[in-house]
């Protein structure tokens, strides 16, 4: 018999709680009569088609097999041939000697997924304690379930992980979880530390992080020696251009390229007023920097070329000339590898066009 409700005096819903006893002392009756009814039907499956063992079914010359003979007994009846599997698998867990009065067939069917049979007869007769009855989360947690309603925060994380599945949800709870200082304080390192690889996987983010990082002390005196040296190996572009620009300066004085003291009004190769005639007296043309550094060994002929020549040749047209007089198939000297010594690279570079290149 269904245990005495507690009579009280406060509203549940829009009723009040004497009339919140009333409903749910009919609506017990009602259950108890629809599982009678779920379990009969259950029964007449299993008589149409009894359970046998895997692979133990008789080979036969009727016409059905069991999942046809089911099928037509489910559009018969007017239910899905799902819930009629259900109905017959759960009537067949529970010898009618067993089936518990009071007790739903929602409950019968969860703790049937007990497999010992022992276990799980004993299991409905002892209800958890402090409940006087069983509940559909009771049992689903008897048997390792999910429950509709989580309590202790594994039965919590679960839920998120369930929730979790749909790559939407996860993006949008991972967002707002991360901006939750709390929450991170709570996670353990290595699952920060695999967090932030993954979200630096993107280099735009990266980039925007790698800045902050640099400039706290602490975390750089953490980095090894042999990152430190990895970063310096790949440096940044305005680091290339300064350590470029430091090559040049060196690879002048060892060319012993004089700038030239040429009066103003002397155009280079690439001004406006393309001029660049060689300055009388001297027999010098201005060559951009760029040159010399890029292509030493030409622009040196061309120099040679524009003083041998004297006044009326511009720097573009020694140059061209010094080129066209080169052969088409000439070696050019490997960039230098990068180290960790910036000094040492330059004095490399400036070697190498000393040589001749």
């Amino acid at each position: 018999m269904p245990e005495e409700i507690e009579k009280t005096d406060e509203k549940v819903g829009s009723v009040t709680g004497n009339r919140y006893e009333q409903i749910v002392a009919e609506l017990l009756k009602v259950v108890e009569a629809q599982s009678k009814g779920q379990f009969t039907i259950g029964d007449r499956a299993l008589e149409i088609e009894p359970i046998r063992e895997y692979g133990g079914q008789e080979k036969s010359e009727g016409l059905f097999t069991v999942k046809e003979s089911l099928f037509r007994l489910a559009e018969d009846i007017g239910l899905s041939y799902k819930t009629l599997s259900n109905l017959r698998w759960t009537a067949a867990k529970w010898p009618k000697d067993r089936r518990q009065a009071g007790v739903s067939w929602t409950i019968h069917r969860i703790l049937g997924r007990i497999e010992d049979e022992e276990e799980r007869f004993a299991a409905i007769l002892t209800p958890p304690e402090n409940t006087s009855r069983w509940t559909p989360d009771e049992a689903k947690r008897r048997v390792g379930w999910q429950v509709a309603k989580p309590v202790t925060p594994q039965e919590k994380v679960s839920a998120i992980h369930s929730l979790a599945r749909d790559e939407e949800v996860a993006a949008a709870v991972a967002g707002d979880f991360l901006r939750r200082p709390t929450v991170i304080a709570q996670v353990k390192e290595e699952d920060r530390v695999r967090a932030v690889e993954e979200l630096t996987r993107d280099d735009k983010v990266a980039a925007a992080v790698t800045p902050e990082f640099l400039r706290r002390p602490a975390v750089v005196s953490q980095v090894t020696q042999a990152d430190k040296v990895r970063v310096v190996e790949a440096p940044p572009v305005s680091v290339i251009s300064s350590l470029i620009t430091t090559a040049a300066a060196m690879a002048v004085t060892r060319l012993d390229i004089v700038p030239d003291q040429s009066p103003p009004d002397l155009a280079s190769e690439d001004s406006r007023a393309g001029a660049g005639r060689t300055a009388a007296g001297t027999g010098r043309v201005r060559f951009p920097l760029v040159r010399w550094v890029l292509a030493p060994r030409t622009t040196w002929q061309a120099r040679r070329l524009a003083a041998d020549c004297g006044e009326g040749i511009d720097a573009r047209t020694a140059w061209s000339m010094a080129r066209l007089a080169r052969p088409r198939t000439s070696a050019v000297t490997p960039w230098p590898t990068w180290t960790a010594n910036g000094a040492l690279r330059a004095e490399c570079l400036c070697l190498n066009f000393g040589r001749g290149w």
